[in-house]
């Protein structure tokens, strides 16, 4: 946090205290307003290295100049905590380390709640019960390694504590329905990993230590704010379900290539104009949803796909022409049947696959 010395110099150690003490937040901006520009770059430099203030950055944001680092690492903090009772409707930015610290400790509290066999804790402050799970939590790094399974959904954590790392055997995660804008690094630490639950959250991007889940099967990332994947998502190798539903992706990386034993991809309602052709590469590949999407093309390699369901409703497509794609050959050859219905599921019969899912062809041209 910023130095007591800085603060001294700069006469804003009043303001500060009296901001603690009883919130004001229009005095405690005035005089940062005020203060000398050497100053505050000083001390955003410091609240930079702060781990814990840096922890609530955006990962979009961290390579930013000072300025507009602080702006956006301000707005996440005041997001995650605009669910506690806090009188001030801002933060100023010489309280960021103590929001921060309030935030972290009240989820770590939270989380502590759902370790099966933790003791009660006493009737403490926050801050207080928060010291005690962190003294208590090394003492029984036994207890922990016994977790195979955690549910922290529904809480309204607005941040994961690192000290999820020390989880070393934990095979699910469930933390769908909180309030999440962003994961910790630590996330990558969790080497067992195969089920990561994350629906129903805010996650705006994905850090890039998800790479390191070796062990990963299934992950659910419905209904965030993702606008794009790390390239890193392509290290999951043991990836079989990918659920993407209800995100604002715009594009895909080509890296979704190299998850060789997916088996269900779910991009339906979100911002793709296009798929990589390396989606191609996904010969395992049995369940593909891309409906609610700006599609105006599909790339020739998805015809090297093996599908047994496909969605393709309400995007833009011009249909391709007879036989470029394999498996659409076979479709098209029902001909006007299909064309009359909104929804149809053709059989390995008809068209030579297990079972596809079309809806709403007559949106579509035929090319």
């Amino acid at each position: 946090m910023a130095s007591i010395n800085t603060l001294h110099e700069n006469n804003l150690l009043p303001c500060l205290f009296s901001f603690i003490g009883d919130p004001e937040v229009e005095r405690v901006n005035q005089c940062w307003n005020n203060s000398d520009q050497i100053f505050i770059h000083n001390l955003t430099n410091e609240l930079r290295a702060d781990p814990l203030v840096s922890r609530f950055t955006p990962i979009s944001a961290r390579n930013l100049p000072n300025n507009q680092w602080l702006d956006a690492t301000r707005q996440a903090i005041l997001t995650a905590s605009r669910h506690f009772a806090f009188k001030a409707m801002d933060i100023a930015p010489l309280d960021l380390h103590f929001k921060a610290q309030f935030i972290e400790d009240t989820n770590l509290i939270k989380i502590y709640s759902r370790i099966p066999g933790a003791p009660a804790l006493p009737n403490l402050t926050p801050a207080q019960k928060a010291e005690l799970i962190r003294t208590w939590i090394p003492a029984n790094q036994g207890m922990l390694d016994n977790i195979i399974n955690l549910h922290l959904n529904g809480l309204n954590l607005s941040t994961i504590p690192s000290e999820i790392s020390l989880l070393h055997n934990l095979a699910l995660l469930d933390l769908s329905h909180n309030q999440l804008a962003a994961l910790p690094p630590e996330i990558g630490n969790l080497g067992n990993l195969r089920w990561l639950i994350l629906r129903y959250n805010q996650l705006a991007a994905l850090p890039p230590e998800i790479g390191n889940l070796a062990q990963l099967e299934y992950l659910d990332l419905e209904n965030n704010n993702l606008a794009a994947l790390p390239p890193e998502i392509g290290n999951l190798g043991n990836l079989s379900s990918l659920n993407l539903k209800n995100n604002q992706l715009a594009a895909l990386a080509p890296e979704i290539g190299n998850l060789g034993n997916l088996i269900n991809l779910i991009l339906g309602n979100n911002q793709l104009t296009a798929l990589p052709p390396q989606i191609g590469h996904l010969v395992l590949l049995q369940r593909l949803e891309i409906e609610n999407n700006r599609l105006a093309a599909l790339p020739s390699e998805i015809g090297n796909l093996h599908l047994q369901i496909f969605d393709f409703a309400n995007n833009p497509l011009i249909l391709p022409r007879l036989g470029q794609f394999g498996f659409n050959s076979r479709i098209f050859s029902l001909g006007n049947w299909l064309l009359n219905h909104k929804a149809a599921i053709a059989t390995t019969a008809a068209v030579g696959l297990t079972a596809i899912v079309v809806k709403y062809l007559q949106q579509y041209k035929l090319n």
